[in-house]
């Protein structure tokens, strides 16, 4: 009995299931065919007449700018002159010059820096013969 419901009772029901989908199989009905329904428009088409028509928009609101520019200055200078295209509202290209600084104060501070840059070299200069000079005075020391 325990070799029966172990081995032969699964074959059994396996065997069952399959003769019963074949069946299911065989028995079916080929489904109805018909035309699919005709799908018309849910809007109303009116062709188009062109005429001139002026709208009135009342509205308010804050208006915004479509870009906004910061200026920042990379050197403290007197403004010289300003562009006309410089207001509020106005409109500029990319590489425009809207301001003109005083360069006074820049071309002495490039030339004070040229200045400390010439003393520099000078300095290494005079270090770079004493240490010749020191050189030889050890080198003499020590014959």
């Amino acid at each position: 009995m325990q070799r029966f419901t172990k081995v032969l009772l699964p074959v059994i029901v396996v065997l069952l299931g399959a003769i019963a989908a074949r069946a299911i199989i065989a028995g079916r009905s080929e489904p109805p065919k018909h035309a699919p329904p005709e799908i018309r428009p849910l809007v109303e088409v009116i062709p188009v007449i062109r005429s001139e028509h002026q709208y009135r928009v009342r509205a308010q609101g804050t208006v915004e700018p479509r870009t906004a520019s910061a200026l920042v200055a990379e050197v403290s200078a007197r403004v010289v002159s300003v562009s006309d295209d410089f207001v509020e509202g106005g409109f500029f290209e990319r590489g425009e010059s809207l301001i003109q600084l005083d360069d006074r104060d820049y071309r002495a501070a490039v030339a004070a820096a040229e200045a400390e840059v010439a003393a520099a070299h000078l300095r290494l200069a005079q270090q770079e013969e004493e240490a010749r000079v020191a050189q030889q005075e050890w080198a003499r020391f020590q014959e």
